[in-house]
């Protein structure tokens, strides 16, 4: 009998410890460390180099921001500016305008490129933020894969 109320009181006060836990303590540590490793992996919004491309860019389009990648230029620096273009029907292009637009105010240069196949431009830019456009003159849809990376 002895044995049987110590088990019970033993059984008893495990329970009680374990009732007397808050029952989402575990999921608020969990959730807590979710978000503290999310937050550590988050992308910046605004890279060094920037990597972009656009397919079936058309005449009728005007400007037309290629991707949502932006750029961050920490201070006055000479970056490349590369781009492959070609048309889908194999027609050679007359021209397309890039832009590197600046978003804070800043000087955004205009890059004009004839041609199907690979081209490469050097274009300074100053400190600031900036963003990648297009507008094709062609008759034909343009494909585009570029990059723009300091020198």
């Amino acid at each position: 009998m002895k044995k049987l109320v110590v088990n019970g009181l033993l059984t008893l006060s495990l329970t009680a410890g374990i009732v007397a836990l808050p029952v989402d303590a575990p999921a608020k540590v969990h959730a807590a460390n979710i978000q503290t490793t999310q937050a550590q992996v988050q992308p910046t919004e605004y890279y060094e180099s920037i990597y972009f491309n656009y397919y079936q860019l058309r005449r009728e389009h005007l400007w037309v921001p290629i991707n949502d990648a932006k750029l961050t230029v920490p201070f006055t620096r000479n970056y490349n500016f590369y781009i492959k273009q070609w048309t889908t029907d194999n027609t050679n292009i007359n021209a397309v305008r890039y832009q590197i637009v600046s978003e804070t105010g800043g000087y955004s240069p205009v890059i004009d490129i004839e041609g199907n196949g690979k081209h490469d431009r050097s274009v300074t830019l100053t400190p600031g933020k900036y963003r990648v456009e297009a507008r094709t003159y062609h008759n034909s849809p343009v494909e585009i894969i570029g990059e723009l990376f300091p020198s």
